[in-house]
């Protein structure tokens, strides 16, 4: 299940999904990114669960999984937004 799913699905609160947003790169919103553009990121973003290289796309993936530990379904949307379209800018692909 991919996150734009799992925030705008509004049957089950956003925060259900705290553990997958907040223990792991790998599977959060920048490790579900990172794995769609991988050829393409793994100079700035890094392997597997290695936090991200690129400084802007860390502090956007901590503040994604803080809106969604708290359940702030709109703020993680927003998030969400902010890093495919930093993906699309450190893979050079206009977002």
């Amino acid at each position: 299940m991919e996150w734009l799913y799992r925030i705008v699905n509004k049957s089950r609160p956003v925060r259900d999904y705290a553990d997958l947003a907040i223990c792991s790169w790998q599977t959060c919103a920048v490790g579900e990114a990172r794995d769609k553009n991988l050829d393409a990121l793994v100079p700035q973003v890094g392997f597997a669960d290695e936090p991200p290289a690129d400084a802007r796309l860390k502090k956007l993936g901590v503040e994604f999984g803080k809106a969604v530990a708290c359940g702030h379904r709109r703020k993680a949307l927003r998030l969400y937004f902010a890093i495919q379209k930093r993906i699309a800018h450190l893979a050079g692909v206009r977002a």
